[in-house]
């Protein structure tokens, strides 16, 4: 954990979220974000336990594949927790039956990495995550 603001050395970076971070589907062979992080941070391992089609309440599952060796968090979520509240998607999940209650917001996101020994920092709908 980050202690007194002073940060600890980045050299293990996960993310978390949707397909912002699990492209590889819509970037037709190009790198996808985590390897261009992975360019962009020599000498950190990047990793990425995002999911295309994730919600907010996927998060609680990403969080606890994080491996230990992890030293920060970047997450990136709520595009498809959007389209599901906005109707775009209802009619069509109404038809087959399914429905999720959509509820998760950044507070309950914040417990649940805290939860689990990570110290939410940031503000303005962005978190930023120290171990």
């Amino acid at each position: 954990m980050a202690t007194g603001g002073k940060a600890n050395a980045m050299n293990h970076v996960a993310m978390l979220g949707d397909s912002i971070f699990d492209n590889g589907a819509y970037v037709g062979g190009a790198p996808d974000v985590r390897a261009q992080a992975q360019t962009l941070l020599p000498g950190v391992t990047v990793i990425s336990a995002a999911q295309d089609g994730a919600m907010m309440t996927d998060l609680a599952l990403q969080i606890r594949r994080i491996p230990d060796a992890v030293t920060h968090i970047v997450v990136s979520i709520g595009g498809n927790d959007a389209i599901r509240a906005s109707g775009v998607i209802d009619e069509t999940l109404q038809r087959l039956g399914r429905t999720r209650k959509i509820g998760t917001d950044q507070g309950s996101v914040s417990s649940e990495l805290c939860e689990h020994g990570w110290d939410p920092v940031g503000s303005t709908g962005s978190l930023g995550l120290l171990h």
